[in-house]
């Protein structure tokens, strides 16, 4: 069974996020210090196999982020992914999330976010997540951090095949982790679930392993696991599974 977007959801969502906005730009507005400078990283893989097959795989991610104050912030994530075997595309995806944060306290921080992600061979040309939502950061050292995150979303997905639309109001859930394992390398991991309300069978999730380690104060070489699993896929004969280990070089900034 499917929830279609109603008058309620829009309401509760449209004026979650028309506090964030006016509160973001009352905070701007009011801070004293200058904001600072954008802080992040870009990531580029590329695989070649040549010979009896040929494959070629690209990947490419940014993450920026941004902090006015100390209590607001702004994260934005870009990824894009294709694979093409003998001229035959195989894979290919991307997506986009920006989100922004306040801190209320120490470790209490609430957020609204936009996500957008397109993968046409698991049949959708969109799926688009407003979302809001609270968080709690369990840890918080140097060396050991650990955000856990939950809120409402609203999943808007047009299909790939059938060129049909649905919508449905869902729980979200996350978390990200990172631990600085030297002065020169950390490993980072986060998660993102999305359930319907009326049938919590109904859900997709997403998780990423990254690995890094210096070796400039600007490159890095950068190792990851992703995997996208969606436990009711769009289609028959589509896999619930996707999984991909990518391997490049990092520029921090």
């Amino acid at each position: 069974m499917t929830v279609l977007l109603n008058r309620k959801t829009i309401c509760v969502l449209g004026a979650a996020l028309i506090l964030f906005v006016a509160g973001t730009a009352l905070a701007f507005a009011q801070d004293e210090k200058p904001p600072e400078g954008w802080t992040g990283d870009a990531s580029l893989s590329i695989g070649l196999t040549r010979g009896n097959s040929e494959t070629t795989t690209l990947a490419l991610s940014l993450n920026l982020k941004k902090e006015w104050g100390g209590a607001w912030s702004v994260e934005d994530a870009g990824s894009f992914m294709l694979t093409r075997i003998s001229g035959e595309t195989t894979a290919e995806n991307m997506g986009l999330t920006s989100r922004i944060k306040h801190k209320t306290s120490a470790r209490l921080f609430l957020f609204g976010e936009i996500q957008a992600l397109r993968d046409r061979f698991k049949d959708y040309d969109y799926r688009f997540l407003p979302q809001v939502g609270a968080g709690w950061a369990v840890l918080k050292s140097e060396a050991v951090s650990l955000e856990l995150s939950t809120g409402l979303t609203q999943v808007f997905t047009k299909y790939h095949l059938s060129k049909t639309k649905d919508s449905y109001t869902g729980l979200a859930i996350g978390n990200k982790w990172t631990w600085k394992i030297s002065g020169s390398a950390d490993l980072q991991e986060s998660l993102s679930l999305h359930a319907d309300f009326s049938d919590f069978s109904r859900y997709f999730m997403r998780l990423e392993v990254s690995l890094t380690s210096a070796l400039t104060k600007l490159l890095a070489v950068k190792l990851s696991l992703i995997d996208s699993y969606d436990n009711k896929p769009a289609a028959a004969g589509i896999k619930k599974n996707d999984l991909a280990f990518l391997a490049g070089l990092s520029a921090k900034f």
